[in-house]
């Protein structure tokens, strides 16, 4: 798989509640590279996680709960994939 379709394939896997984040809290592959999840923490508790990639220059992925929101790199997923697209 190339990288924007792991990235396509995690977006669509978070949002239909597919990717278990609490798994890759510690390293693992995924598609073929090495991902992790991290807690996303405000002042209410655990709002989120974001994914990331490490030692590579692929995007990180917030899935915010309280906003309802996925962001890839800062940007709405959806906006994001279409950039890819164009």
């Amino acid at each position: 798989m190339t990288d924007v379709e792991i990235i396509r394939q995690l977006c669509s896997d978070i949002i239909a509640e597919r990717f278990d984040w609490l798994e890759h809290l510690i390293p693992k592959i995924y598609f073929g590279r090495e991902v992790r999840a991290l807690p996303m923490i405000c002042p209410e508790g655990q709002c989120g996680y974001l994914v990331y990639f490490p030692y590579s220059e692929m995007p990180e992925l917030e899935c915010d709960w309280v906003a309802d929101e996925l962001t890839i790199d800062g940007m709405d997923y959806r906006e994001y994939l279409q950039m890819l697209s164009s």
